[in-house]
């Protein structure tokens, strides 16, 4: 890479593997966070997430903060999917926009998810227990994203079930 003259390259990120490397905090509530061995993301990954989108919408110009809690707020109340759930990280992003939210506009969207989907049983038993005793513990999960266009599917457990309806869909068909 090449400096401009008389200014020294200084990377922004440091190595995944030092503890250094946790983003700095934006208030006390995240000072003493450090991961938990074994511990799911949803304990403290949606915070941290939380604060690198509260920064992202802060450094916008105030037109485009303003657009944006409009549309937040006009839209609150969505209930959101994900068939091909995979690891179902957009569950976690919309926790933590959500708590972005509240920091940056000082309201709740209440955003609530409708149902995931995942063709493999492996990816289905990873997301019941990577879920579990969180918010999202209990939603119908399906088999099959092709099966959803009937608004009836069979669920994880085998039963027939309504699809319910949603207005924000996550794919992340691979």
């Amino acid at each position: 890479m090449l400096e401009p003259k008389g200014v020294k390259f200084e990377p922004k990120h440091t190595t995944v593997h030092k503890p250094e490397a946790s983003p700095p905090a934006p208030d006390n509530d995240l000072k003493n966070m450090s991961p938990k061995p074994c511990g799911k993301f949803y304990d403290t990954g949606d915070q941290r997430l939380a604060y690198f989108i509260e920064k992202g919408i802060r450094s916008q110009p105030l037109v485009i903060r303003r657009h944006l809690k409009e549309y937040v707020w006009n839209n609150r109340r969505s209930i959101f999917s994900t068939p091909c759930a995979g690891t179902d990280a957009a569950a976690l992003v919309m926790v933590a926009f959500a708590t972005a939210c509240i920091r940056v506009f000082g309201f709740d969207p209440d955003f609530a998810m409708g149902f995931k989907c995942d063709i493999k049983p492996s990816a289905r038993d990873f997301l019941e227990l990577m879920f579990k005793d969180t918010p999202f513990e209990g939603v119908p999960m399906f088999q099959d994203i092709a099966d959803l266009c009937d608004f009836k599917a069979i669920d994880h457990d085998g039963n027939m079930r309504n699809v319910p309806l949603t207005n924000i869909s996550f794919t992340g068909c691979q």
